[in-house]
Order: structure tokens, then sequence, then C-alpha cells
């Protein structure tokens, strides 16, 4: 049942102490958990490879020549200053190997070695690290920061600078499966999928499990933002795991689906943006990215077939829906938005003397009140079927379902890539139907589209 957040407390955490957080678990853990990364992304490699010799060549080769082309063009300062070197040390041992002198019945251990080396190194960039001291900081200062930015802490309410996440409670509104989703945070995995709209939505999004009282999640982040050593410092510690959109050859794409999968497993709770980046004209996702989000597929499967019985590894999709009057970067949204929908047609007279500065947007931001909602969606299993209060899937008859039956051929839970392709694509279409029940119409929503009607008459040719 659908609920809304007292604020006259906060909410118990599920767990203790920070020793029953998966994520920690894996942190702390990080060598044995990196090498099941390394053996399962290998596996799944040389699987997609056929087991030939030839096509794996051709995928180390290719990763080589991508790797090149980024080191030389794409720079980054979070690079290792050791890429050049590893590289050009892959590209030698490439080199001295002959594709035609191995069958499939006579695997080159060689190519294997140089593709556990090439993996482990991207599994090491990727992996995330918690420090309960830095998160426990790290509540405190998104605290100060959202009451700042949403003007909770203004002259009127002075005392309750002491106490921010209570003057929050009275800007931030958490409606929708509280209850269901702490009980199924200790009963299994929650996999949150939001809305995306803005920059402060991961810190707003963390302050909330928080707030009900739920353990930290991971979250991918991209390495870009590791340029900057502070934040680099900072994010490094608090379960954030590093996604390079630089590099696009298939190893890599595979190292990444496999941490994701595995932490997953582990237990790990999880927040993953199937929009796959911020809505620059302010509308509902009505298309979503299926990668990242086909992990929750492989996870459930992998659990079913270690625990028959699935007693304790049972994936949880929950959908969360942000509502915002007024959207941090809304300026810059705007302009993107109009950009790529005009086309050649869309240019922007460059006036300095109009553009808004940092400092000047976040006092004009913190000098007017606003209010954001969040709404948690009903849980769903990872095939989109909600569940009822003891987590059984339901399907769309109304009757439980065991969701074993979908990994099952053969009288055997298996893999199948077109049919698990197929799930997630099921999955994505539930998620966006979950959005349009959440979501919540704000009076500056129907005031700016009214506006907006009202311009596109006016001005129409």
């Amino acid at each position: 049942m659908s609920t809304e957040f007292n604020k006259n407390y906060l909410l118990p955490t599920i767990y203790k102490s920070f020793l029953d957080w998966s994520i920690y678990r894996i942190s702390h853990d990080q060598t044995n958990f990196i090498e099941e990364v390394v053996q399962d992304s290998v596996h799944q490699i040389i699987t997609n490879c056929n087991n030939d010799n030839k096509s794996l060549l051709h995928e180390l080769a290719a990763s080589m020549y991508h790797e090149n082309y980024r080191i030389r063009f794409e720079k980054w300062k979070v690079d290792p200053k050791d890429e050049s070197g590893f590289w050009k040390d892959v590209k030698n041992k490439i080199i001295e190997q002959d594709e035609f002198s191995y069958t499939k019945h006579n695997f080159n251990s060689k190519n294997v070695s140089i593709l556990r080396s090439i993996i482990a190194r991207y599994a090491k960039e990727i992996a995330s690290n918690l420090d309960p001291k830095m998160h426990r900081f790290a509540r405190l200062m998104s605290s100060m920061t959202l009451a700042g930015l949403l003007n909770s802490l203004n002259y009127k309410n002075w005392k309750k600078i002491f106490n921010p996440r209570n003057a929050l409670l009275d800007k931030l509104f958490i409606n929708g499966e509280i209850d269901a989703v702490r009980k199924f945070a200790k009963d299994g995995t929650i996999i949150f999928v939001p809305t995306h709209v803005s920059h402060l939505d991961s810190i707003l999004i963390g302050w909330t499990i928080d707030t009900i009282g739920l353990p930290p999640v991971t979250y991918g982040a991209g390495l870009n933002l590791f340029n900057n050593k502070f934040l680099a410092w900072f994010m490094a510690r608090l379960g954030t795991y590093t996604v390079d959109r630089r590099k696009k050859n298939d190893l890599y794409k595979q190292t990444l689906k496999s941490y994701c999968t595995q932490a997953i497993r582990t237990g790990c709770h999880t927040l993953f943006y199937p929009g796959g980046t911020r809505s620059r004209s302010g509308k509902l996702e009505k298309k979503l990215k299926l990668g990242l989000l086909s992990t929750v597929i492989d996870a459930q499967r992998q659990n079913l077939i270690a625990d028959a019985t699935n007693s304790k590894g049972k994936i949880y999709i929950v959908p969360l829906v942000l509502n915002y009057h007024f959207v941090l970067e809304a300026q810059e949204l705007v302009i993107d938005h109009l950009r790529s929908s005009g086309s050649s047609s869309y240019y922007m007279e460059d006036d300095a003397s109009k553009k808004l500065s940092v400092w000047q947007f976040i006092k004009h931001f913190m000098t007017h009140s606003s209010e954001i909602y969040i709404n948690f969606g009903k849980p769903m299993d990872v095939f989109g079927n909600i569940v009822d209060n003891e987590g059984n899937s339901i399907n769309k008859y109304g009757k439980p379902i065991d969701i074993r039956d979908y990994f099952v051929k053969q009288d055997e839970v298996c893999e199948d890539f077109q049919r698990d392709g197929v799930y997630t694509k099921q999955l994505g279409d539930a998620i966006l139907q979950q959005y349009k029940q959440e979501n919540t119409i704000l009076s500056s929503n129907v005031l700016a589209f009214t506006a907006f009607i009202l311009f596109k008459k006016t001005y129409q040719t």
C-alpha cells in the first residue's frame, strides 16, 4: 500500500551495523570480489567468441586499437601514468600470436592470459570502495547542502541549522511503497531505477534512502568527475564505481556488466538511471537504455542456479519518480533541448550579459523556496511483475508465479541471450508504465506548460 513518509520521526535503520552492509563487505574484501568479476567477464567473453581463438584475438586487437586512440586523442588527468606502457605491452604480446596456430580444441592460453590482464585492469578501475566514516560525514554534508539549496535554513528557521535533516523534511515529500522497500531490502536486493532530471538527483536519492533507514547504494559515476582530486577522493569512498564512456570496446563493456551483476548478486542495493542521461525537455523518459538494466536478469538467473529455492536471492526493481518545481541546471538543459530538437534552425545569441553565472544561480536558488517530491513505485521482480507483501511475484491475472520458470529450458535454469533480451525489454516497459503512474503534476509544471502553449500559438509561423 502506498504511504507517505511521517515527518515527525526518522525511520530506524534496517541494519544495526555497517558490517552488515553488502556494499561494505565487497569493499572490505575487494581483492576476492574483483577476481570474481574477472572470472565472470573472461567466461562471458570467451563464450561470446564461441571458444574460437581467431575471434578472441580479433577482440583483443580491437580493444588495443580503441585504447591507443583514446590515449592519443582523449587523454584525461585521471588516467593512470602507465597507460601507454600497458597497451604497448599488450600490442607486443598480440603480435607474437598466430591466429591460425590454434583450433577450438587447442585453445591458446596466451590469449586468455592477455584477456585476463586487460579485464583485471578494467575491474580495478571500475571498483568502488566504501568508507563508513566518510559515509557518515557525507550524510551531514548532503543534509546541509540540500537544506541550503532548498532554502530550508533561512533566517526564520535558524534553529534548524543544528538539525538540517528535520528542516529538509519540510521541503521534501517522500511518498510511496516505503514499508515494502524496507522489508524487501532485508530479504533481498533492491535496484532503484529513478527518473533523471538534475545533477542533484544522486545526492537527493542517497539522502532519501538513508532517511528511510536503508544502507547506502552503489551507483556509477562518470570517470571524468574523478579528474578533480578532491571530488575523486570523496566519491571513491562512498561506494561509487566508475564508468568511462570513452571506452566503447566490448571487453570494457562486459567488465562493467559483470561488475554490476556480481555486486547485485552479493546483495548490494544498486541505483541505475535507465534513461541514461538527464531529461533535457523535462518530460518523463519514453525510452530506456537496456544495457546495464540487463544485468539484473543475469544476476537473478545466477542466484537461482546457485540456490534453487532463491531464499535470499530475489531481486526487486523499485522505480523512483522525482518531481522538482525548479531544476538546478534548467537553463542549460533547455538550451540543449532546443539545440537538439531545432537542429540547424536553432541558434542562440552569444550575449554574455544574459548568461547566469554559477554564483548568481546559487544565490537565486537559495533565496527562492522550492519543494521536491520523491515517489517510490511498486516493487517488481526482474520481469516487471508486481510482487505482493511477501515478495511473491504476481502475474497480470493476480495469480502467484514462480520466477524460476522464466529461466527454465529443458528442465534446467540456463542462459539464453535472445530470451533474456526480451525479458529486459519487458522490464523496461513496466518501469516506464510506473513512471507515469507515480508522476506528480506540480503547479509549476502546469504554469510552464501553459506558458509554452501560449508562446507557441503567438509565435508559430
